[in-house]
This record gives C-alpha cells, sequence and structure tokens, in this order.
C-alpha cells in the first residue's frame, strides 16, 4: 500500500471546495486557441448536496493565467451554458442535488468543438468511523470501489486548532479500499476533529487543443466528526 503524507496547507484547492483560485485574469492581446489549455472539473459535495461544474482556460499550459473566452467562444456541460465567474477567473454551473456524469463541450473561436465526458466515483464513510487513537496506525476503509489507475484518494484531518497544522493523506494504490495513517499524530491533543474524504478521477483521454486539457471528476461525502483520544 502506498501512502502519501503532506501539510495541508498548499494542496489542492479542490480538497477545501476552494476548487480555483484566481492564478491573474489575463485580457491582454488575443491568443491562439490553439494555446488555451482547457482545465474542467465535475464535483459533488454530498455536505450541500450540490454538483459543480467548473471550467479555467489557461495560457500555454496548466500553470498558465487565466483567460476569459473571446468571442464566439464557449464551454457547456450537457448543453448549459457555464458562466464566467470574474472574481475566480473561472466558468461555472451549480446544480441541485447528485449528477453522476456530465459532457463538458468546449467550442474556440474558430468553431471547433471539443467533447469531453466525465463519470463521478462515488466514495462514503462507513457507517461507524472509529476514533484516532494517539500513537496507533490509525485505519480508515470506505464504501465504494478500490482505487482505479487514474484515481487518487485523499483523506484530510482538519483539527479545527490554531496552534496545529491540519493534515492530509493520499492513497493511489491501484484495488486500494483503505487509507493507513501512519502513527505520527501521538504530538497531538485529546481534541475533536473532523475527517475530510475524497475521490478525485482524470480522464486518460482528452480531446484538447494542441497544448492539452485536463479533465477531473471529484466526489466528498458527508464530513466526520471524530476525536483524538490518548
Amino acid at each position: 500500500m502506498k501512502v502519501q503524507h503532506f501539510p495541508l496547507a498548499g494542496c489542492l484547492a479542490f480538497l477545501l471546495l476552494s476548487l480555483w483560485s484566481s492564478c491573474g485574469l489575463d485580457t491582454s492581446e488575443p491568443v491562439s486557441p490553439d494555446r488555451i489549455y482547457p482545465d474542467l472539473d465535475l464535483l459533488y459535495d454530498a455536505n450541500e448536496d450540490i454538483t459543480y461544474a467548473r471550467a479555467g482556460f489557461a495560457l500555454g499550459g496548466p500553470n498558465g493565467s487565466l483567460l476569459q473566452l473571446g468571442e464566439g467562444a464557449s464551454i457547456t456541460l450537457n448543453g448549459e451554458a457555464l458562466v464566467f465567474n470574474r472574481a475566480l477567473s473561472i466558468y461555472e454551473l451549480n446544480r441541485d442535488g447528485f449528477e453522476a456524469s456530465g459532457t463538458f463541450v468546449y467550442t474556440d473561436e474558430e468553431g471547433r468543438e471539443f467533447t469531453n465526458s466525465t463519470t463521478i466515483v462515488p466514495i462514503e464513510f462507513q457507517d461507524s468511523v472509529a476514533n484516532i487513537v494517539a500513537g496507533e496506525d490509525y485505519v480508515l476503509p470506505w464504501n465504494g470501489d478500490g482505487v482505479a489507475d487514474n484515481e487518487v484518494v485523499f483523506l484530510s484531518l482538519i483539527l479545527n486548532d490554531p496552534i496545529y497544522t491540519d493534515r492530509l493523506w493520499t492513497q493511489d494504490t491501484v484495488g486500494a479500499t483503505q487509507i493507513v495513517v501512519p502513527r505520527d499524530l501521538v504530538s497531538l491533543p485529546s481534541i475533536p476533529v473532523r475527517l475530510i474524504l475524497d475521490r478525485s478521477r482524470a480522464n486518460t483521454s482528452v480531446e484538447a487543443p494542441a497544448v492539452g486539457g485536463s479533465v477531473t471528476s471529484n466526489y466528498r461525502p458527508v464530513i466526520e466528526e471524530v476525536s483524538i483520544v490518548q
């Protein structure tokens, strides 16, 4: 089993439901459509019972400045247009309830269409989630499919205390159905904490301009509250 451990600060934005952070909107000279990198995401959050569609368009690659599409270009999900959010420099569409799949269609300024479908794979906490015993390995199995070769499962530990650093672990071993948190929490006090579980799936094939693109789907179940006990 492969488990990675990171401090929570600086991790992928979708894990905290700030799915996108503005990299600065580029409103300069028009660019070639082949240099626009679409980054498309479909996410369901059971805590709000909302399915979110997000689309960012970056100049030259995934780390480029975010762009507002030019005249004639558009992005839709299942035929419904995503709306540009200037504060975040992304396009978005929210729908009530769980929508398990969706098809994005990006039309560039030259009228070319790029179509990508994605499916959200659920993951849930089991009915009974044990408390964390400091100084012992913590095994967290989940309900749902094992990890696929294009997926990562994230477990976030939110401590609700500014003195201590939140934690994040990932599981990307194909077939895994649990995360094992190593016994490195012995220094933490006996306090209530929140557990956040996320499954992220990336499309292995993406229809996109020459510069490339990405399509992901994410599922977040209802947050669990447990305690760290000594």
